[in-house]
């Protein structure tokens, strides 16, 4: 399954990061992560600019440099 064109829900994010939904949106309204806003009032998330605003942020102790070399192909279940 390619989940490059794909845009993924907050519950999708959460579960692959190992958090809550909540930490998720904490981190798009506080600006650390980007996100498309849907005329029916959801969030979407593009997992690869989410994983490199990770890097940029140090988030969760993420690094660029880990993050750049694990792609997210698969996500957990």
């Amino acid at each position: 399954l390619c989940t490059c064109n794909r845009l993924w829900t907050v519950t999708e994010v959460a579960r692959y990061f190992g958090c809550k939904s909540a930490t998720i949106s904490r981190w798009r309204k506080g600006g650390k992560i980007p996100y498309k806003y849907l005329k029916n009032g959801q969030y979407r998330y593009n997992i690869y600019e989410v994983v490199r605003a990770m890097g940029e942020y140090n988030i969760m102790g993420y690094r660029s440099e880990v993050i750049l070399a694990v792609g997210p192909e698969v996500m957990p279940q």
